[in-house]
This record gives structure tokens, sequence and C-alpha cells, in this order.
């Protein structure tokens, strides 16, 4: 258990996790994937500007404590064919959270996700070429009902609702060598969903929605050698209002997009030293934001939303075969928002 800075503030999580993986002959595996977590804690109230002067380890008011527990789940089948390879995932998640603030709320949730993805690697036109695509599916639950409390005792129910969607996406993004230092990278996603909120003890929050997009890729990274490579690239994102979490749902969101495009040079000098040097730029078309602190505090759309900035890294890894040491320090500056 760790205690936080303010008084009565702690966290206090369990972890298992295991791994099984089952060789059925010289191309084929399979492998389980699993995890559970069970955590409590409290966390610290806001302070006024006069209450962090007097005492900033102070914490008044009622403790807001929380539960969480998790499990997750994942069966990996694959398959290599040559060069090739098969990968057949299954992911399970389920999910259930207490939290007691000014209210008392609970999140019951669960997931099943599977995946398809192939690997095709065969020369293109005598040049070497990587093609991976694949295929998503997700159905997703999740009830949230919201307590009013009194003297800490759970008292009315005010909110019960149950949201249920249901995404599934293709991909593809190809790699293609055009010469021993140039390489070209192409690729697209197409996302759709479908989600219903259904009011379980009235009609104010039910809601609807479905939408679709494709967000293309572009890049292109020139080697002059290990210590120096160039490389450009644009990339488009999509993300919909049913990866919003439960309290925090607003029936009028829609879906935020993102546009990037970023350009640098990186390399290897020595084995035990790599650098990045990155110049981008981010366009958010409605983008998130949250209303406020609390949890039940719904998103909202900002409309559009610019970022520009460098980001520098360097990282050095020296093993003596006994010792191992790693350095990663990263600079990471936005420039201008709009």
């Amino acid at each position: 258990m760790s205690e936080g800075y303010q008084a009565d503030t702690f966290y206090d999580p369990v972890n298992l996790y295991t791994r099984l993986a089952y060789s059925m002959n010289d191309t084929t595996n399979l492998e389980f994937h699993g995890s559970h977590m069970n955590s409590k804690g409290a966390w610290p109230d806001a302070l006024t500007q006069a209450q962090f002067d007097s005492n900033p380890r102070q914490n008044p008011g009622v403790a807001d404590t929380f539960e969480n527990d998790y499990n997750l789940g994942a069966l990996v089948f694959k398959k290599r064919f040559g060069n090739d390879e098969l990968q057949l995932k299954l992911t399970g998640k389920d999910e259930f959270v207490t939290m007691r603030y000014s209210t008392d709320t609970d999140f019951d949730e669960w997931e099943i996700i599977p995946t398809a993805t192939y690997t095709w690697r065969h020369d293109l036109w005598n040049m070497d070429n990587q093609l991976f695509f694949g295929a998503e599916y997700r159905e997703h639950e999740l009830i949230t009902q919201i307590f009013s409390l009194s003297n800490g005792v759970r008292q009315t129910k005010t909110k019960d609702t149950l949201r249920e969607d249901k995404s599934f996406a293709f991909f593809a993004i190809d790699e293609l060598s055009a010469t021993e230092k140039l390489t070209f990278t192409f690729g697209a996603r197409f996302d759709s969903y479908e989600q219903k909120q259904t009011d379980q003890i009235g009609s104010t929050n039910n809601a609807q929605q479905s939408d679709n997009a494709i967000s293309p890729k572009l890049g292109a990274t020139y080697s002059i050698n290990p210590g120096l490579n160039l490389f450009a690239g644009y990339n488009s994102g999509y993300k919909s209002p049913a990866r919003v979490p439960g309290a925090a749902y607003s029936a009028g969101l829609d879906p935020e997009k993102i546009y990037s495009y970023e350009a640098g040079f990186r390399g290897t000098p020595m084995p035990w030293l790599s650098y990045s040097f990155t110049g981008f730029i981010n366009q958010y078309e409605d983008k998130w934001v949250k209303t406020g602190i609390a949890a039940t505090d719904p998103y909202t759309n900002a409309g559009e939303v610019g970022a520009k900035g460098i980001e520098i890294s360097m990282e050095a890894n020296f093993n003596s075969g006994l010792l191992q040491i790693s350095a990663t320090p990263t600079r990471s500056q936005s420039m201008k928002t709009s």
C-alpha cells in the first residue's frame, strides 16, 4: 500500500499476471495471457489557496474512496506460412468499479474483442514488400448507476443507464522498400460503430449514435547510415464516443478526429546510443474536453484545436553482461495551440 501526500489518502493494489504458451509444432503457437487487479484507495480533496498555504498536507471533508475489480484475458493463435504469419486473437475484459465522492457511483462493464491479422512478405516488382492487414470487432456493455449520499449512506438512485455498443474496423499497412535506403509506408483504417444508451429509470439519458470514417496514413524513411535516418509522415486517427467512460458520456458528443504531420531524423551512431529529433503538427476536429474535474462531468467537443512542437530524445544503454544501465531523457515542447 502506498500513502498519498495529503492526509488519509492511499492506493492499495493487488496484481496477478499469468502467461501460458504451447508450441503445437515449429510453425504454430498458442498463448494465453491473463491478469487480475483488485485495488482500493482514497483520493484527496481539493484545497483552497488559503488551506494550501496553511497546511498543504491536510485533506478536509469526507474521504473520496474507490474500489476496483479488473480482469483481462487474451487467447492468441499464431501460424507461420513460410515468411507469412496469421494471428487470431480473442480479448475479453470484465470490470466493476465503485466510487464514493459527493455521490455513490457503480460501473459494471464487460467487452470482447476478436481480431484477425495477416502479415504477407513478398517481393513486389523486385522490391522488398510487407503488407499487414486485418479486421477487428468489439462488443461492449456498461451499466452506470449513481446514488445520492447522506452522511455517507447510499440513498436515492439518480441515474441508471445501460450503454451497448458494437464497432468493427478493417485496416491495412504496406511497407515498400524502393531501394536499400528508401522505404515508403502506405496505410488506411476503416472504423464503424453503433451505440445505444438506455435510461432504466426514465428517458432523460436515452441516446443512440452511429458513424464511420476512413483514416489514411503515409510515410517515408531514408537511411543515410546507421547513425542518421531521415523520416516524414502523415497520420490520421478517429476516436468514437463509444470509448468515453460511462459517467462522462454525453449523447451530443461527436467523434474526435486527428491529423498529424511529422518530420525529423534519428539513428544509432553507436551500439549503445540512439537518438531522435522530431518536429510535429497536430490538428484536431471536435477535440474532446471534460466540462469539469469530477468523474461524472461529461465530455464535450471543443471544436478545432491545433498544436505544433518538437520532441527530442536520447537513449544510452550499457550492458556488460552483469550490469545494464539505461537512460532515456526526453524533451517535448508545444509551440502553439489554437
